[in-house]
């Protein structure tokens, strides 16, 4: 098999020649250069991406999150800090991001994949995970109780961008579609079942309508606890989740009740990638797979990004791991 054809097996639940392998995020220059030489290109993107034995190349990104929603911390990461309460004229006020700019390069980019074999993605941001990011989930609650009527336009507002964006990549040859979705922490949903639910459930529904009709697998990805999210997932007809967060998740519990409906992508957790010796992560890794691989439908994966804070030894035990199982 292709690398293209392995992971497209891997969403639809058919028998693959090996084991898949996708980073979904990822941030680890020296392992990139490692396989593919400086990352100058997307030429150069695409020979790392086949040659660390990886499966689908990220060739456009759409998320639309308006603000300044990131600091730099002492120890020399960005995250998400606190928004702030949004108003109807908030959000009138968004002015949507211009995705044909984004687009840009879209096609060198397809065709730089296309020559390695590799399949072709794209991400778009869930309407929840946007507003929590923009609000803060504190602000986000305040509105959910106080103004619901501010976080449900703010959340037609994104999906209607997310459906013109899927309505104009129609015209590029695309394989995937990857639905960027935090909903969740480490001991459930950041909102109620019923309350996510309501939010979210018909609004996502509109959207993955426009990956049927074009024939795209659509899968998801969420940190933090799954149990109340893949249910919902596997009923919209999600081909694949990615995260299934070690530190939330019990891979084998969750294998055994989702793995026939959906495929499962990563649990490697990046915290061990980058404080366990390059022994234990060879155990680890090998673990993992163990648990993910058997009866199809698992991608190995790291459960987030996995960045330059991980030694490169630690990133290459578990790459070889990963490519020489079983």
């Amino acid at each position: 098999m292709t690398p293209r054809e392995r992971i497209l097996a891997a969403f639809k639940g058919e028998p693959t020649d090996r084991l898949p392998y996708l980073e979904v995020f990822f941030g680890h220059r020296a392992f990139a250069e490692h396989f593919g030489g400086p990352q100058d290109s997307p030429e150069a993107a695409a020979r790392y991406l086949r040659n660390s034995g990886q499966c689908s190349y990220l060739v456009g990104g759409f998320w639309w999150a308006p603000g300044d929603n990131y600091r730099d911390t002492g120890e020399g990461h960005r995250r998400y800090v606190a928004g702030q309460l949004w108003t109807l004229d908030d959000v009138a006020a968004m002015v949507e991001p211009d995705y044909a700019a984004s687009a840009k390069g879209l096609e060198t980019a397809i065709a730089a994949a296309r020559a390695e074999e590799l399949a072709c993605h794209v991400f778009i941001m869930s309407s929840f995970h946007s507003a929590s990011t923009v609000m803060g989930l504190e602000n986000l609650c305040y509105t959910l109780c106080d103004a619901p009527e501010v976080l449900h336009a703010y959340m037609d507002r994104v999906e209607a961008y997310n459906r013109k964006v899927l309505r104009f990549l129609g015209d590029y040859a695309i394989d995937i579609v990857f639905i960027d979705g935090d909903c969740a922490y480490k001991n459930g949903l950041m909102v109620s079942p019923a309350q996510f639910r309501e939010l979210w459930f018909e609004r996502t529904r509109e959207t993955v309508a426009i990956c049927r009709e074009h024939g795209w697998p659509y899968c998801y990805h969420t940190d933090g606890k799954g149990d109340d999210i893949y249910p919902l997932l596997i009923e919209l007809g999600f081909s694949a989740t990615h995260g299934v967060e070690a530190a939330a998740n019990d891979l084998a519990d969750i294998k055994r009740r989702f793995g026939r409906d959906i495929t499962l992508i990563g649990n490697f957790d990046i915290v061990d990638l980058a404080n366990r010796t390059p022994a234990e992560i060879a155990v680890m890794t090998r673990r993992m797979l163990d648990i993910g691989a058997p009866g199809g439908r698992y991608v190995a994966a790291c459960n987030t990004l996995p960045g330059n804070d991980i030694p490169l030894a630690n990133m290459l035990v578990y790459q070889n791991e990963i490519v020489r199982y079983p």
